[in-house]
């Protein structure tokens, strides 16, 4: 129909003089509504679906998306804890308060405050984060854009943070998304001294068809404060053996790849210059790769018994990984000097995550747990979160 082909002039030219016809007027109100909704003007379609429920309290299509539209539009507020630890080594903690509601028909207002607390052999901070956000969506040209600003807090440092997003639908199945960021590195002890404010620039393009193939690739360049500069890219795309959208389970395949512009991997102190032999060392102030390559088989499945409640387990394994790891040894003729060298080698990194998730009318419940190896540590990490959207009860002839 010209509802659903996006012929918008037409429809409405159809749909309008129906409104006054007592028969036909619930059905051509929801109809507007729909054309509204997918225009991307919340409130005439609000209004459209109103007068339809007016006409007929049980008109199930328009209770159903007045109901979708007033939950998209709720004010929302969601807690998150985490915890995690590597063995590099360095554990944190964290939580996170964030929320947002709409301005009337205009854009989403998001607030956010996360405390980080940190343990490691460099000490014990705590890095404070506050953020405020717009986004929009149009959804006519569907098109969604988002800002932010925040304030970022480390020991007696501070600085701000930012980020631009925009994200359009190329066609049926293709989205591109594409990002600037301005946030701090806090993956090594070492770089927990004070904030080590990075930019970043990178997209994605996502794909989804109707059968259940998903697929998803991206390009990142992160620049550091002092002239380097880290990038990577990947693609991975999973198969539905269990049909359904997303799949109940899935096979595939995923490759990436890491590089730097230099290295930052360095002696673990000076003393060691002098035993003559390789010197250990690490990285200081952050992990940098040196051509990073890997090849992996992926899997997923998701299993939704009913009453809200979802379970999905998914995991990763390269068949082959290899990079140009770094090795010290003393500068001949110089006691306080060293040689970084490369030598290739190859290593298994893998991945496992698993979720539990439940909704509970507007009440959502997750628990989250993640351990992966890769080139330079293992990690694991557990998330709960919990998040409630004030959408209140569905009309009458809608509902979920």
């Amino acid at each position: 129909m010209l509802v659903e082909t996006g012929a918008a002039t037409g429809a409405r030219a159809l749909l309008e003089p129906l409104v006054d016809d007592p028969v036909r007027a619930a059905d051509a109100e929801a109809l507007l509504g729909t054309l509204f909704y997918w225009r991307g003007d919340l409130r005439g379609a609000e209004a459209h679906l109103q007068r339809a429920l007016l006409r007929n309290a049980g008109h199930a299509e328009a209770g159903r998306l007045l109901h979708e539209i007033r939950a998209a539009t709720a004010p929302w507020l969601r807690f998150r804890s985490a915890y995690a630890h590597d063995d590099q080594p360095l554990q944190s903690a964290q939580g996170v308060l964030e929320g947002g509601f709409r301005l009337g028909s205009g854009p989403n207002v998001g607030l956010r405050v996360q405390p980080h607390r940190f343990w490691s052999a460099t000490g014990e901070p705590t890095v404070v984060e506050a953020e405020g956000s717009l986004s929009q969506a149009f959804s006519r040209h569907s098109v969604k854009t988002e800002a932010a600003a925040g304030v970022l807090h480390l020991r007696t440092l501070s600085d701000w943070t930012g980020r631009l997003m925009v994200q359009g639908r190329l066609r049926d199945g293709l989205t591109l998304r594409l990002a600037v960021e301005r946030a701090p590195y806090l993956a090594t002890p070492s770089s927990l001294a004070g904030p080590i404010m990075t930019r970043s620039a990178g997209g994605s393009l996502d794909f989804a068809s109707r059968s259940g193939w998903l697929g998803q690739a991206g390009y990142a360049h992160r620049s550091f404060p002092d002239d380097n500069a880290v990038e990577s890219a990947y693609a991975w795309i999973v198969a539905p053996v269990l049909g359904g959208s997303p799949p109940r389970l899935g096979f595939g395949y995923a490759v990436n790849g890491q590089d730097s512009r230099a290295s930052r991997f360095v002696p673990l102190g000076d003393d060691l210059l002098t035993s003559g032999a390789a010197v250990p060392g690490h990285y200081v102030p952050y992990y940098t790769p040196a051509r990073v390559r890997s090849h992996q088989f992926v899997a997923t499945t998701s299993v939704r018994p009913g009453g809200g409640l979802a379970v999905g387990v998914s995991g990763s394994w390269a068949f082959y990984a290899r990079e140009e790891a770094p090795y010290l040894v003393p500068a001949p003729g110089d006691p306080a000097g060293f040689e970084r060298l490369f030598f290739s080698r190859r290593f298994r990194p893998w991945s496992a995550r698993a979720s539990v998730s439940r909704a509970l009318h507007d009440l959502t419940l997750a628990v989250r747990a993640e351990h992966l190896v890769t080139s330079q540590y293992a990690s694991t990490s557990v998330e709960l979160e919990v998040g409630y959207r004030f959408a209140g009860p569905a009309p009458r002839g809608g509902g979920r």
